[in-house]
Formats: C-alpha cells, structure tokens, sequence
C-alpha cells in the first residue's frame, strides 16, 4: 500500500500543464503514427519527463540557502528514470485506445468508400 501511495504522489507531482503536455503527445502520436507513433511518442514524453524534473530541480538548486539536498546525483536520475516508467505505464492504455480508435475510423472510412462506390455502379448502369 506504501509503494502505491508513492507512485501516486509521484503522478501527482506534475502540473496539469504537464499532463495536457503528456496527454496530447500519447493521443497524437498514436493516432497518426499507428504502433511506430506510439513508440515515438512515449520516447517523446520520456524525455518530456527529463526536462522537467530537471527544471524542477535546478529550480530547487538556485534558491538561496540551498545546503546540497536534493540535488543531481545518481539517486535523483534514478528517480527520473521511476518518473519516465510510471508516466508511460499510465499512459499506455491511452495510447491504446487511440491506436484502436484510430484503425476502427479508418477502417469505417474504407468500408464506407467502397459502399458508395458499389451504389454509385449500380446506379450508373441503370
């Protein structure tokens, strides 16, 4: 339950402009690239990921009476890394669905298609 709790709050710890950030680049990613898109864009949010966490913490660094904790160490890439893991494992489904979605459209597009063409012949030869 405890390691529940700290990977929730390791979600949490981003901005909601962070997550639209995150959100969008899954959906579109997936929709437009397929499944090499949905590849692209977790590679894309896992270094979206990066950057944050390191603006975060210089952030932290540049404040006056910064006495060395947190800093850039090997423990805090460790925890970017944890970050990268639980942000693209939470955003997997989504990017799913979106694939799912994405080839259900396209393949109601073609099936649509090709019905009118079927009725556009049928009228034609009449």
């Amino acid at each position: 339950m405890l390691v529940f709790k700290f990977m929730l709050l390791q979600l949490m710890s981003y901005s909601l402009l962070n997550w639209m950030a995150f959100i969008s680049v899954a959906v579109l990613f997936a929709y437009f690239g397929k499944g090499l898109g949905i590849i692209a864009g977790h590679l894309v949010i896992a270094v979206l990921v990066g950057v944050f966490d390191v603006i975060w913490i210089q952030s932290i660094m540049a404040h006056p009476g910064w006495e060395g904790d947190p800093d850039q160490d090997i423990v805090f890439m460790l925890g970017v890394l944890l970050r990268i893991v639980l942000v693209n494992t939470a955003l997997i489904p989504l990017s799913l669905f979106t694939l799912r979605t994405a080839v259900r459209r396209q393949q109601n597009f073609e099936t649509q298609t090709l019905e009118l063409l079927r009725n556009r012949e049928i009228v034609d030869t009449v």
